[in-house]
């Protein structure tokens, strides 16, 4: 079997990992979004063609 027996042991474990992935993802997310241009008016802007 893989993995920890009960749930619980998980979420103790990996609480902090998961804290610290929050804060660097809601960083990154951040910076994307104060560096992104607004499309001009009109524009239609397709899923995915926001990458750059």
């Amino acid at each position: 079997m893989l993995g920890h027996s009960d749930p619980a042991i998980t979420l103790r474990r990996y609480t902090g990992v998961l804290d610290s992935m929050k804060a660097a993802a809601e960083a990154a997310l951040d910076r994307m979004f104060q560096e992104a241009s607004p499309p001009k008016s009109g524009e239609v802007v397709e899923f995915g063609s926001l990458s750059g």
